[in-house]
C-alpha cells in the first residue's frame, strides 16, 4: 500500500515540475540545480522553510516541497539570449 502512495506522489511531483517548466520557464536543468543547491544548504544546517511531513524526509525531498510551494530562497537569472 505504501508503495502505491509513493508512486502517486512521484507522478504528482513529476506533473507539477512539468507545470513549473511551462509557467516559470525553467528548464529541467535549472530545476535540478535549484533543488540540489537548496538540499546542500539544508545539509549544511540551514533551517527548512516548510514543516516536514515525515520525520524521514531527505534534504532533497524537503527542497522539492519548498520549490513546489514557491518558497525556495533561490532564483534563476536569465541572460535573455535564448
Amino acid at each position: 500500500m505504501a508503495r502505491k502512495e509513493t508512486f502517486i506522489s512521484f507522478c504528482e511531483r513529476y506533473y507539477f515540475l512539468k507545470f513549473l517548466v511551462l509557467m516559470m520557464e525553467l528548464t529541467k536543468y535549472e530545476i535540478a540545480r535549484l533543488i540540489g543547491a537548496r538540499a546542500l544548504q539544508l545539509s549544511m544546517g540551514a533551517p527548512p522553510l516548510v514543516k516536514a511531513e515525515d520525520s524521514k524526509m531527505s534534504f532533497i525531498q524537503i527542497a522539492e516541497v519548498e520549490l513546489e510551494k514557491g518558497i525556495i530562497p533561490l532564483s534563476v537569472v536569465h541572460n535573455g539570449a535564448s
